[in-house]
Formats: C-alpha cells, sequence, structure tokens
C-alpha cells in the first residue's frame, strides 16, 4: 500500500477493515473521521497505529512519544514511572522512539511489557467502542505511526480482544471515553547522566547475599567513581553498601529492595541534580521519612540551606572525614536514631 488511501466504513464492517490492515501486514497510521452528527455537525477524529500488521495503539490524538507517556503515567500509576521515562528518554538521546525509550524502562523492573500492555489495550477497547458509534471515512498512511511494540518478541495489542470489543453491544455506547487533556499535555523532560554502573555483588540481584548478615543497608548516589570508592571502603563494616552512579539506578535499586535505611546522595551529579532527586523522593509517601544525607563541595549557608528545602535529612560537604561519616551514618540507622526530617540545626552545623 502507498501513499495515503481513503475508504469508507461503517460500523459493521470495522473489524474486517482493520483486518485487512493486518493481512497486508501494514506499518503506519489511520486517521478515523466519523461522519457528520445530524444536528451539530461535529465530527471526531480517532487514531489506530499498525507495525508490521500488529495494532499497538488505538486512541484520539496521534501516538507520538509523549502521548504514550502520558497515557501511561494516567493509567500505571506507578510512582517511580514518571521519573524512570524523563531518564531513560534523556539516555536515549533525543530519540523519539517509544521501542527504544519503553525498553530502557522496563530494563530497569519498574514496569513489566505486560503491564505496559495491558494500560495501552484498555486505551485501545475504549477508543475503539467510539469508533464504532458511527460510519465515517478512514485514510491510511504508510510509516507514520508509532513503533512500540511489546516483549521481548515485539507483538502488538490482543486483535482478539480488539475484535470481541466490536462485536459487544456495548460498543455502541461507552462510559470509558479517554481523557484528551491529559493526553496531550507534555511530559516534563529533564536531563541525567546517560551511564549505568551497579558494581559488582551491589547491583540489586546480588543485594540479598551482601545483606545476608545483620547489618543495615544503605544505598550511595554519586557519579564519581573515587567517592564511591571511598564510601565502600568507611563504611564496609558498617553497613552493606548498593552503588548507584545516576538517578536511573537509583530509582531501579529503591524499587527493587525494601529495607535501605538511608541514602548518601551527591547534589551536583550532571543531568537530574540530587536536589531535584531528593525532592522526588519526597513527594513519594514511602520514602517521605528515609534519611536522605546529601554531599556536596559547594559551601556554604545558601546551598545548604537549598539542601533543607529539598528535604535532606543532613547536608555534608566534602571530603567528609572518615569518623564523622561512619558517626553519622550509625546515628540514622540505628533503632534509636534521630528522627529523619528533625535536622534543620544539624544540617547547617554538619561538615
Amino acid at each position: 500500500m502507498r501513499g495515503k488511501v481513503v475508504q469508507k466504513y461503517q460500523p459493521l464492517n470495522l473489524a474486517e477493515r482493520l483486518q485487512a490492515f493486518r493481512n497486508q501486514k501494514f506499518t503506519g497510521l489511520v486517521c478515523f473521521q466519523s461522519d457528520q452528527a445530524p444536528l451539530t455537525g461535529d465530527t471526531q477524529k480517532f487514531f489506530a497505529s499498525f507495525l508490521s500488521g500488529g495494532i499497538n495503539y488505538i486512541g484520539i490524538v496521534t501516538p507520538d512519544l509523549d502521548t504514550i507517556a502520558n497515557q501511561l503515567i494516567e493509567n500505571l500509576e506507578h510512582p517511580f514511572f514518571k521519573m524512570s521515562f524523563r531518564i531513560a528518554r534523556e539516555q536515549s538521546k533525543g530519540s523519539e522512539s517509544a521501542q527504544k525509550v519503553l525498553s530502557k524502562v522496563v530494563s530497569t523492573r519498574i514496569v513489566t511489557w505486560e503491564q505496559i500492555k495491558t494500560a495501552m489495550q484498555s486505551q485501545a477497547e475504549s477508543t475503539l467502542r467510539l469508533i464504532a458509534q458511527s460510519s465515517g471515512k478512514m485514510t491510511s498512511e504508510p510509516n507514520a505511526g508509532s513503533d512500540l511494540a511489546f516483549g521481548d518478541d515485539g507483538h502488538g495489542l490482543d486483535w482478539l480482544a480488539l475484535k470481541k470489543t466490536l462485536e459487544s453491544p456495548t460498543s455502541q455506547a461507552s462510559s470509558e471515553q479517554p481523557s484528551e487533556s491529559s493526553l496531550q499535555s507534555t511530559v516534563e523532560e529533564r536531563s541525567i547522566n546517560p551511564s549505568l554502573v551497579t558494581p559488582g555483588n551491589l547491583a540489586p540481584d546480588g543485594a540479598t547475599a551482601a545483606r545476608a548478615i545483620n547489618l543495615p543497608t544503605i544505598l550511595s548516589v554519586d557519579d564519581s567513581p573515587i567517592v564511591q570508592k571511598m564510601i565502600q571502603r568507611t563504611l564496609s563494616q558498617e553497613c552493606n553498601v548498593l552503588l548507584a552512579d545516576n538517578a536511573l539506578v537509583a530509582l531501579k535499586i529503591l524499587n527493587k529492595v525494601e529495607e535501605i535505611s538511608l541514602v548518601l546522595l551527591d547534589v551536583n551529579m550532571p543531568g537530574v541534580s540530587g536536589l531535584d532527586f531528593c525532592r522526588t523522593l519526597r513527594g513519594i509517601p514511602q520514602f517521605k521519612d528515609l534519611p536522605v544525607i546529601m554531599l556536596t563541595a559547594n559551601e556554604g549557608r545558601i546551598s545548604k540551606a537549598m539542601g533543607q528545602i529539598a528535604g535532606s535529612t543532613l547536608y555534608l560537604t566534602k571530603p567528609v572525614d572518615d569518623q564523622k561519616l561512619i558517626s553519622i551514618i550509625r546515628e540514622y540507622t540505628s533503632a534509636d536514631g534521630a528522627a529523619p526530617g528533625q535536622s534543620s540545626q544539624a544540617s547547617l552545623s554538619a561538615a
């Protein structure tokens, strides 16, 4: 199929029309424009994206990366998804490929392909019911849709379930109309350090062995390998140390390891700064009271005040004396340690 092709469709032959695109292994975008309403003269547009014959999106706006992201943010309701998407997008170096960006998100194990597919499937079925309410014309445009595919095998949405939606009497009316405003809002973009490092057995999958002994577990987030080695060496007898060199790795660890007692956080990381990351953590209920110790080379009350405003528990200036760091870690990881948040005076006097 070459160039744009315009065809008529009726509710009763809509499944047949979609099946024809599947049979042709069509890759591209199909725009459905309903006939004018008798009284208002209004028309509606809907969009379906195909990849090698598989349907990967049906919605009320074109399936660009922002549209897909906003749909998933709304439907998945996962506290980490929005930030992990922003980070993955930046690591993809400006790519608008939904497949590439979401593959990076899935690699963090924050969400699975099955969860993403379920969210997209629900949206597609709801929109398909709206399309089936009236006749109209459909315009197909090759190579204009999304490259999104699901799972390791790159499959599309469940066609049988979509077809069943068209056969159901409820396809003539639906109370599940998607929110156009939520789909059209733009995902906030922020840059992030693209490297991904979780050294050796300190990566999440090896963390269980490291925590076999009865020691608290902390997470150190710093883009400097030298600083990380120093922290690991200094605290190795006091706690299990998990290392992350950027926010995406830190999110992955926090999502997987439940018993983290404290976060050591570098302020001046490239991309998403420690201040931004701390603010994000404080906005997630389960991390509202998690001790966050910020480390920075910047001295001064203004910098420390910014750390407090972001939600840090304590603010230290590098280099930190080894014994002082050990003492602070003991204080905030002990059962009778100071409560997170009761740190205004300490954070100004420390370092």
